[in-house]
């Protein structure tokens, strides 16, 4: 029995630089030949694992891809885990997924993938389809000639004449008219008029079919522009203060003029922030508005609240965008602390091929009420209640054997099999994180 996996191509790469993958195994690590592309690397590389013992079907196959460099080492620009539970189902899978950083985040880069599965020798498995479909021409090179029998034919003749007379003779009986001659040289015969009784006839399902491919390709990176537009702030907490509003939109960051000795700065600073990603990738991202407090060394600086949104959210608002709106202050790590201020902000996404209508005129009456012009979704309540969400762990079994070091070589030679791991489970939720 084998695995053989075909590695197609890796798109949506950063920059122009020197592109490996490497596929693992079972500790068997292939890795393919070095290649300087773009966005877009073909490699088109076939491996093979002859493996032996238990079946696949709780092993992984782990993808790595790599910027390659002549001086320093190589950066992982992101890796796949691929449970192998399916394949000994189907035989065959064919994927295209998108790769995950150090972080746990999806990346925009995409890999495409043709995995096969040969099981052992007197195994039943599944046929796939390419291995038995090849176009024949001649369908008489299927046919197996016994010359015994050659001789005894039937003249296909006599038989359609023999048929033909006794539906003949089966309507007269019917109608009762035995005296219609001419009716024997009746042309309009149909052989599908002769029923047969007693034989059910079923589809052949052939396995000489060519195999449904997906047909979806992996997703297209398109132009969107995230703006953000930081008015004034408001009833921010803290006595003479100086207050910075910091803007970030996945990982670039933007940062305003610092406000000196006030609760209420005036801003009015615009942001654009530009992505050519594919578009699931794109509204996946945060949009982070945080209020500091500045200080002459700019990471001693203490944060006052956070307010955040999905860009898919802003995306499906009318026109895209939300104007004139108050974003709420909060602190995520102090639920009961209550709300830390209000920014009045803009934020709007473009894609290429948006229709934008002209802003509504707004008087400044309507925009000064915070309570009814606060930065939600449509549907959205203004209270907007605490919740607190408790995870507990217990205990984790079956994990893998990792690098003792040197702990571990002296505990074998003092004849010890104990394996010296630091085991720990990390929870991720809407943003937060513990370990």
């Amino acid at each position: 029995m084998s695995l053989t996996v075909c590695l197609k191509k890796v798109t949506n790469l950063p920059g122009r630089h020197e592109r490996q993958a490497g596929l693992s195994f079972r500790g068997f690590t292939h890795k393919t030949k070095k290649m300087k592309t773009g966005t877009e690397a073909d490699f088109c590389e076939l491996f093979r694992w002859p493996h032996y013992g238990k079946q696949i079907v709780e092993e992984v196959l782990t993808v790595r891809v790599y910027n390659c460099s002549k001086v320093f080492s190589n950066r992982l620009l992101g890796t796949l885990t691929i449970s192998l539970q399916h394949l000994t189902k189907s035989g065959r899978l064919i994927l295209t997924e998108a790769l995950v950083d150090k972080n746990h985040s999806v990346t925009g880069i995409y890999v495409e993938l043709d995995i096969r599965y040969q099981p052992p020798d007197g195994a039943a498995g599944t046929w796939v389809g390419d291995d038995f479909f090849s176009p024949v021409e001649d369908s008489s090179a299927f046919i197996i000639r016994n010359v015994a029998f050659e001789d005894e034919v039937i003249d296909m003749e006599a038989a359609r004449k023999l048929d033909k007379d006794a539906v003949t003779m089966g309507k007269k009986l019917v109608k009762g008219t035995e005296d219609d001659d001419d009716d024997d040289d009746d042309d309009s015969y149909d052989e599908s008029e002769i029923e047969i009784t007693g034989i059910n006839f079923t589809p052949v399902l052939s396995r000489c079919s060519v195999p449904l491919r997906d047909k979806a390709s992996s997703p297209k990176p398109r132009n969107f522009q995230i703006a953000v537009t930081v008015i004034q702030a408001q009833k921010l907490v803290g006595v003479n203060i100086d207050p910075v509003v910091h803007v970030k939109v996945g990982d670039e960051k933007r940062h305003t003029a610092t406000q000196k000795s006030t609760n209420c700065p005036y801003y009015n600073q615009y942001f654009l922030f530009e992505f050519l990603e594919p578009r699931e990738v794109v509204f996946n991202k945060l949009i982070e508005i945080s209020v500091f407090h500045a200080k002459k060394i700019s990471f001693l600086g203490t944060r006052l609240g956070t307010f955040k949104i999905d860009a898919g959210t802003v995306y499906n608002q009318p026109d895209h965008r939300f104007l004139q709106k108050w974003a709420v202050m909060t602190d995520p790590k102090d639920t009961r602390a209550g709300i830390k201020g209000y920014v009045k902000c803009n934020l709007s996404i473009v894609s290429r091929g948006d229709h934008m209508n002209a802003p509504p005129s707004s008087t400044s009456g309507q925009n000064d009420d915070i309570e009814k012009n606060l930065l939600l979704p449509k549907r959205v309540p203004a209270e907007r209640p605490w919740a607190k969400i408790c995870v507990r762990i217990y205990r984790a079994e079956g994990l893998p054997s990792m690098s003792a070091g040197i702990m571990g070589s002296f505990s074998k030679l003092m004849g010890e099999k104990k394996v010296f791991i630091d085991p720990y489970v990390q929870v991720s939720f809407a943003g937060q994180q513990a370990s």
